[in-house]
């Protein structure tokens, strides 16, 4: 009786280690933190970004095996959030604006590609030197979405379809590849003059992606993880 019980009690004790450590690497990939706890370069560098404004969260998370500090804070009255490498590299930021204060240029384009629909959506987004305005909008009762540079070139534009009204040759690659599946979303986006539908669908309980061309060939695909 007694070895029933010290059994008993060492499946229970694995079990509890067995969580422990799941929760201990699931606790690795995200976690929140304060300005005292990170290393002296990325403190350093937020510091420099957010002087005069306020930290509203810092969380690092990890990607590919390195570390990246995702800070959301406010500065002159303006949301903003911020991605900073463990060097202390700013990799990128993001922040709401308006059609008011982006450049003339990226106005005029704006206001050009969004003519009789309404602009929902405006984030100034920037990676290293690179800024890109990217906007959300509705138009001929689509949503739609795109990149506009700083000199006002559209560098991409993306709008939810379906697959009743993608080419012939695009719905005949979408179904041999989504046989079995169910196709959940359709985008097509268009980067630098090509055209690529973006499939998300499920099969056999998981969430995969592929991207077909405009000649019906699937360029990518990757798998997404678990049905929810």
């Amino acid at each position: 009786m007694k070895s029933r019980i010290w059994v008993a009690v060492a499946s229970i004790v694995s079990i509890v280690a067995l969580f422990t450590a799941i929760s201990a690497t699931a606790g690795e990939k995200e976690e929140k933190m304060s300005l005292d706890k990170v290393p002296a370069a990325v403190k350093a560098a937020i510091e420099k970004a957010t002087i005069s404004g306020k930290i509203k969260e810092i969380v690092k998370k990890q990607h590919d095996g390195k570390a990246i500090y995702d800070v959301d804070y406010v500065k002159d009255g303006n949301k903003i959030e911020m991605a900073v490498a463990e060097d202390g590299t700013i990799v990128k930021t993001e922040e709401k604006t308006s059609i008011k204060k982006v450049p003339a240029v990226v106005k005029a384009a704006i206001e050009k590609a969004t003519n009789g629909g309404k602009v929902k959506k405006i984030k100034k987004e920037q990676h290293g030197e690179k800024v890109v305005y990217d906007v959300d909008y509705v138009k001929d009762g689509k949503k739609m979405e795109m990149e506009v540079a700083e000199d006002g070139t559209i560098v991409k534009t993306e709008e939810k379809t379906n697959i009743k009204k993608v080419p012939a040759v695009v719905k005949a690659a979408i179904e041999k590849a989504t046989i079995g599946g169910k196709v959940k979303k359709i985008e097509k986006e268009q980067h630098d003059g090509k055209v690529i539908y973006s499939v998300d669908y499920v099969i056999g309980g998981e969430k995969k992606d592929i991207k077909v061309d405009e000649d019906g060939k699937v360029v990518a695909s990757d798998k997404k993880g678990g049905d929810k």
